[in-house]
């Protein structure tokens, strides 16, 4: 069901022809999704600023753990705004309506939802016609899945109401998103491997691997753990067969995972008997 007219949430300042995509564009590999509050923010009532930072450490956590999304945005309160609002800089104004689920809705606004002029294009008949988003919707929702949205919002998964909230439903947001500013060129694939950068920052903290290769060897390779929202990065235990022997990554000198120590991801080396 598409959202009525009711809803106040308005997306702002749509940036056109990626004007301001120089100034923020993505930075280093590990840079995180950031906030700041307006100026005056101690002329805010107490209650109003305690409630933005709260709503704001929270979805800004969930965005930076479930995504890589390198932005500095700016919270600021403004009692005139009926629910809340964002825009394309960088901007959210919270008036009415202040939760972690209103600031992870308007933070999708600061990064393209309804805001980027790459939006429009993929919309017809109310229908989202993206391959990378709908084949993420999909992953949630089966082969049948489908995905709906208007000039400023999303469905499912926009967290445009409170009756969508929950955890579930907070993590494929913020995925979704990822999808989103995949289609709309945001995000690039620079070295051609299938793999978005951002999503290779994310798992790998960096573009070193390939969408043939298979980072945490369990069989699968990146590029299909990438369509499968599955992770490509899971750790694994390696336990030394006993003796002595150099630890490196060619040496098989080790049994569980592998035969050969991988260096990589959150591995366990598991050690016993005599040195």
């Amino acid at each position: 069901m598409a959202p009525p007219p009711t809803l106040l949430c308005r997306a702002r300042a749509r940036v056109i022809g990626g004007l301001l995509l120089a100034a923020l564009a993505p930075g280093l590999a590990g840079a995180q999704l950031t906030y700041q509050l307006a100026g005056g923010a101690d002329g805010w009532p107490a209650d109003k600023r305690a409630a933005i930072v709260s709503a704001m450490d929270a979805a800004v956590a969930l965005y930076n753990s479930y995504g890589h999304f390198p932005r500095n945005l700016t919270a600021n309160y403004n009692a005139s705004v009926p629910t809340a609002q964002a825009s394309y800089s960088g901007w959210i104004d919270f008036g009415g309506s202040i939760s972690t689920r209103v600031a992870l809705h308007e933070i999708s606004h600061t990064l393209g939802i309804g805001t980027y002029s790459g939006w429009d294009p993929f919309l017809s008949g109310g229908a989202w016609t993206g391959v990378h988003a709908l084949a993420r919707v999909r992953v949630f929702d089966g082969p049948a899945g489908t995905l709906n949205g208007d000039t400023a919002h999303f469905w499912p998964y926009g967290l445009n109401y409170d009756n969508e909230d929950s955890t579930v439903n907070r993590q494929r947001h913020i995925k979704m998103v990822s999808a989103f500013r995949r289609d709309m060129g945001l995000v690039a694939d620079s070295d051609g491997d299938g793999l978005p950068d951002d999503w290779e920052q994310f798992r790998f903290k960096g573009l070193g691997q390939t969408g043939a290769g298979d980072f945490d060897a369990d069989g699968t390779n990146n590029l299909a753990e990438y369509n499968a929202d599955a992770d490509p990065a899971q750790a694994f235990s390696f336990t030394w067969k006993g003796g002595a022997g150099a630890w490196d990554t060619a040496a098989t000198n080790w049994t569980g995972a592998a035969t050969r120590w991988r260096n990589g991801g959150n591995d366990l080396a598991v050690f016993g008997g005599s040195a």
